[in-house]
């Protein structure tokens, strides 16, 4: 396995157009369950900061699906370990809210 920034810098060099668009979809990949999460429960408790939390580390997980393009894929067990955390932390919070 070759360094990641190397493997980061090689797929830049190789697609210079598609690297600018594959960030911006980290990005909304990262982001975007947290947003979604904030703009459909809509109401502020304790619990909803669970469930950002846990929206917050399904993006974690989104993210890691996009960096594996990059060569920059954590891992399965990363990945899922994101998903299912993340999931139980929104799941717990809609039905403490």
């Amino acid at each position: 396995m070759g360094d990641e920034s190397e493997s980061d810098d090689d797929f830049k060099e190789e697609h210079p157009r598609l690297y600018p668009l594959l960030v911006i979809l980290g990005c909304v990949a990262f982001i975007a369950p947290l947003l979604v999460y904030c703009f459909w429960i809509g109401e502020a408790n304790l619990w909803v900061i669970l469930g950002a939390f846990g929206a917050f580390i399904v993006g974690i997980g989104l993210f890691n699906i996009v960096g594996a393009i990059l060569r920059q894929y954590l891992g399965h067990i990363v990945t899922l370990g994101c998903f299912l955390l993340g999931g139980v932390m929104i799941w717990v919070s809609l039905l403490l809210i």
